[in-house]
C-alpha cells in the first residue's frame, strides 16, 4: 500500500550558535580547509585568494554543541497480507555520483584535467 511506502535516508540536525569568522588568517585557513575537503589537492593547483576575495566571502563557525544523526537502511516492513499480493516490494538504491568533468568555456587549450578531479569519478 502507499501507506507502507518509505525511503532510506540520512539526516543530521546540529544545534548551536553560528559565529562569523572575522579574523583574516582564520578565515583564510577555514576556506582552505573547506576547499581541500571538497576537492583534495585543489589548493596546490590554484592561486592564493586575494584579501578582497576573502573579505567578500562570509565564513561561519558552528561549534557542535548538540547533534543527532538518523539513518534508515532497513528493508521494507510490509504486512504479511501485502506480501501475498502481486505488487512488487523492495528497495531502489539511489546514488550521487560525480559526472564527467566539463572544462570552463574560456579555459586555455591544452590544460589537462588534474588527477584530483579524475579521482572523484
Amino acid at each position: 500500500s502507499a501507506f507502507n511506502s518509505s525511503m532510506h535516508y540520512r539526516s543530521v540536525m546540529i544545534f548551536g550558535i553560528a559565529h562569523t569568522v572575522t579574523e583574516l588568517d582564520q578565515k583564510e585557513r577555514g576556506l582552505q580547509l573547506l576547499t581541500e575537503h571538497l576537492l583534495p589537492g585543489r589548493m596546490a593547483d590554484i592561486r592564493a585568494s586575494t584579501r578582497k576575495e576573502i573579505n567578500a566571502t562570509m565564513l561561519l563557525s558552528l561549534p557542535l554543541e548538540t547533534f543527532t544523526v538518523k539513518v534508515s537502511k532497513a528493508p521494507p516492513d510490509d504486512p504479511a497480507k501485502d506480501l501475498e499480493s502481486t505488487a512488487w516490494a523492495g528497495v531502489v538504491p539511489l546514488q550521487l555520483l560525480a559526472g564527467k568533468p566539463v572544462a570552463a568555456p574560456d579555459l586555455a587549450n591544452g590544460i589537462a584535467i588534474p588527477a584530483y578531479v579524475h579521482k572523484l569519478r
